[in-house]
């Protein structure tokens, strides 16, 4: 069974970044010194766990009365299982209760269809972030009266 929850505790918060640093820096060859960062501290981090394993993390940002979805990590045995587009719903949810407007992220290029297929619209041009080719995206959430 696949639960997201928010990684309040310890060990659920070592969980997120093992994910991380096992998808970003082990996989992708992100430079750990670019893959921690000081919007970390802030940030609410969810977690899938698949029966009670530690699968995938994301993480929401509030900024200028906006969420800012990122680090979406999957370990490579779950991905095209759900496990990220649930863990983008549990995040939009979170924000739509935080009365946040919209969502953004920046989006790796490859993986622009799957956001697309949640609702984001891609924007601007393509960016490098790490030596990975991103580009922005965006989703208006619903407002108070259709919640």
């Amino acid at each position: 069974m696949l639960e997201i929850v928010i990684a309040e505790s310890e060990p659920e918060r070592s969980a997120v970044f093992v994910i991380r640093g096992a998808v970003f820096v082990a996989e992708q060859n992100v430079p750990i010194e670019e893959e921690w960062d000081v919007r970390d501290s802030a940030a609410e981090h969810f977690l899938a766990l698949l029966d009670g394993v530690p699968v995938g993390t994301g993480r929401l940002v509030v900024a200028d009365g906006e969420g800012v979805l990122g680090r979406l990590a999957l370990l490579r045995h779950v991905r095209g299982t759900g496990a990220g587009a649930a863990i983008v719903r549990a995040i939009e949810e979170r924000a739509a209760r935080l009365g946040l407007g919209a969502i953004e992220l920046h989006a790796q290029t490859h993986a622009l269809g799957f956001y697309e297929k949640l609702g984001y619209t891609a924007h601007g041009e393509v960016f490098d972030d790490a030596g990975i080719p991103h580009r922005g995206m965006r989703k208006r959430l619903p407002g108070p009266s259709a919640r």
